[in-house]
């Protein structure tokens, strides 16, 4: 829901952004990310470079922030400091289970947003009900994904870089 409506937000804006822009829904997470894989796998024939910002558990009531997960890399992921710059969220440099751990490989550069309350909450099981989402949280959401990429359509891409010694470091 809230890729949808931040497709639609961003529709709205009128940009007409400089380089692709792709939304798109994975399935397969459960079953070792199958359909992010197939999307990887895609992106990486397609494209000398990527930025993705994967959506994964947005809406939880009791939450007043959105957590911007990465993988672990030297440096700070430049795409998540930009996204906690734009609206209410917090960056966390770990990895994260979901789709975004396959997406965030190789010459894509990802962030996972979630305030999903794995501890003493319900995701994915019989509890998890519509009456425990805030349905301003999930706009909200939508409208940080849409600002955001309204404001960048026509910057250059964030990458890692690998050194020498093999570690990578982010560049804008």
């Amino acid at each position: 829901a809230a890729m949808l409506r931040a497709l639609a937000l961003f529709a709205e804006r009128g940009v007409s952004p400089e380089r692709d822009v792709v939304f798109l829904a994975t399935d397969g997470e459960e079953s070792d990310k199958d359909g992010a894989r197939a999307v990887a796998a895609l992106l990486e024939e397609r494209y000398a470079s990527v930025n993705l910002i994967n959506i994964d558990c947005i809406g939880h009531a009791g939450r007043d922030f959105i957590d911007i997960y990465t993988e672990k890399q030297a440096g700070i992921n430049p795409l998540a400091q930009a996204l906690a710059e734009a609206g209410t969220a917090q960056g966390r440099q770990e990895i994260y289970s979901g789709d975004g751990a396959v997406l965030g490989i190789g010459n894509r550069l990802a962030v996972t947003l979630s305030d999903a309350l794995y501890e003493g909450e319900a995701p994915h099981t019989a509890e998890d009900v519509p009456e425990r989402l805030d349905y301003a949280r999930i706009e909200g959401a939508a409208q940080l994904v849409a600002n955001y990429l309204a404001q960048t359509h026509a910057e250059p891409l964030f990458e890692y870089e690998r050194d020498e010694a093999g570690e990578t470091a982010a560049t804008a």
